[in-house]
């Protein structure tokens, strides 16, 4: 089989569609204020704790942490490149199977994370209804599609003595909340593993733009200002 990545990519896609439908209809079903999304996540923690006995009997069981280490150790290597040496790795060309069984492995994966996306919204909107001061996920300010980007822009903030220290962890999710950007439950642990599992001397790509940024408005400014004499 050609295009190993290609086609895990399509099953994993497929398998996450379909689980979507699957939670989103029990969530609309079940009865107001029930805890249904955690028992959706303990129920899928359960079945993907199951499936790992299947991955081990397959010899699957650390293709991810081998994908996860030829990135490591090769920053320019695409996911699909070292996907692709991970399916010759370990010996699984053609074996329509075995990919099947690692996209419905990360498919997991997305799915528990779109349980607690569902929660979060779901608690916003109910500060919403016990009238705090939280404005709704209709705002779509926020253009950019990098969260640990965004967090890291805030914490800047923070650090620099213009955002306050004090709660800040609920501040950030208030502001994300605000500007249309919904946090995923593992975003703390997403910055720390930006901080101490990548480039040290790396500066986030935003801290530049900012000032192109202000530096291009300013020069509008100017340029406007002379056409109007």
């Amino acid at each position: 089989m050609k295009n190993y990545y290609q086609f895990y990519l399509a099953e994993k896609k497929k398998l996450v569609a379909e689980k979507k439908a699957t939670i989103d209809g029990r969530i609309k079903k079940a009865q107001k204020d029930s805890p249904i999304i955690s028992w959706l996540i303990d129920e899928e923690r359960a079945l993907t704790t199951a499936f790992q006995t299947t991955m081990q009997e397959k010899s699957l069981g650390n293709f991810q942490n081998r994908l996860k280490t030829i990135k490591i150790y090769d920053g320019a290597i695409t996911e699909k490149d070292a996907f692709n040496q991970c399916v010759v790795e370990f010996n699984i060309e053609n074996d329509e199977t075995s990919i099947v069984l690692l996209a419905i492995e990360k498919a997991s994966d997305e799915i528990i994370q779109y349980c607690y996306d569902c929660m979060h919204s779901k608690s916003i909107n109910r500060d919403l209804d016990q009238n705090q001061n939280v404005e709704k996920n209709q705002n779509q300010y926020w253009l950019g599609t990098q969260e640990t980007e965004f967090v890291q822009l805030l914490y800047a903030l923070v650090e620099s003595k213009r955002l306050e220290k004090k709660g800040k962890v609920k501040m950030v999710q208030k502001i994300a909340s605000f500007l249309g950007f919904p946090l995923s439950y593992d975003w703390q642990s997403k910055l720390s593993h930006a901080i101490h599992d990548t480039n040290e001397d790396k500066i986030p790509d935003i801290f530049n733009e900012l000032k192109e940024g202000w530096l291009s408005y300013r020069n509008a400014q100017i340029e406007k200002k002379k056409k109007s004499r």
